[in-house]
C-alpha cells in the first residue's frame, strides 16, 4: 500500500478529500494537522475545553449525513477523556455533537438550495 501524503493548505476549510477517507491512523493525523492549520482544532469537540499541555488532542470523530444532494461530514477532535466516553457509549456521540452536525447539515442544505436558485 502506498503511503498517504496530504499537506495542510492555507484554505480556511478543512481538506475535503480527508473527510471521506476511512479514519485510519495516518488519515486521523492528517485531519488533526489540517484542522490545527486552519484554526478549527483549538478546543475539544466533546467538552469544549481548550487543548493545552494536560488536555491533548487524542482522537478524531466524524458524523456524516446526506443533505440536499450532497454529503456533509462534520469532524471533531476530542481529548482523551471525551474519547474514552465515546468508546464507553458504543461510539454514539453526545447530544451537543449531534446538534452541531445537524446545524452544519441545515447550512449545507441552504447553500445547496441557493446554488440551485430555489432559496
Amino acid at each position: 500500500m502506498k503511503p498517504l501524503n496530504i499537506e495542510a493548505r492555507p484554505d480556511p476549510h478543512a481538506a475535503t478529500e480527508l473527510m471521506f477517507l476511512p479514519l485510519h491512523r495516518s488519515v486521523s493525523a492528517a485531519i488533526i494537522a489540517d484542522m490545527n492549520h486552519t484554526g478549527h482544532g483549538r478546543v475539544c469537540g466533546g467538552c469544549g475545553k481548550p487543548f493545552n499541555a494536560a488536555r491533548k488532542q487524542r482522537e478524531v470523530g466524524r458524523i456524516t449525513q446526506f443533505a440536499g444532494g450532497s454529503i456533509v461530514s462534520t469532524t471533531f477532535i476530542v481529548c482523551g477523556r471525551c474519547g474514552a466516553e465515546l468508546r464507553r457509549n458504543g461510539g454514539h456521540p453526545p447530544a451537543a455533537m449531534v446538534q452541531e452536525a445537524k446545524e452544519a447539515r441545515r447550512a449545507a442544505e441552504l447553500l445547496y438550495l441557493s446554488a440551485r436558485g430555489r432559496a
